[in-house]
């Protein structure tokens, strides 16, 4: 009997080893370190995935408003035409026209801005 419940503690151990590493189960919210994933973040990296965009390199969306919101990136939108693309989708996304957005892209490792629009 001992050797059946040794058994089982090890086995029960070693499926449980996958849980205590604290990984996100939604795919939407993980590799966003430093950050932790925010609702927002978890809702647009899903949007951008299901119109066949690449989504990992959205790390961070931080927005209270439709129209303003605060997005740090890593590749493929690392550089300036790929904060460019970005803003665009981000429009898409809650329907508001680029030119009525208030949004910043940065660098998610550097902090470097690679875009700034201004609403107008």
């Amino acid at each position: 009997m001992r050797k059946i419940f040794g058994a089982a503690v090890v086995l029960l151990t070693l499926a449980c080893t996958g849980c205590s590493e604290n990984k996100p189960a939604d795919p939407y919210a993980a590799d966003t370190e430093p950050f932790v994933a925010l609702p927002k973040t978890i809702e647009f990296r899903k949007w951008l995935d299901e119109h066949g965009k690449p989504w990992k390199g959205v790390t961070k969306v931080d927005s209270s408003t439709p129209d303003a919101a605060t997005i740090r990136v890593n590749a493929p939108y690392d550089n300036e035409n790929g904060a460019e693309q970005l803003i665009h989708l981000w429009g898409k996304y809650v329907g508001v026209n680029p030119s009525d957005l208030t949004v910043s892209v940065f660098d998610n490792d550097t902090g470097q801005i690679y875009v700034n629009y201004v609403a107008h």
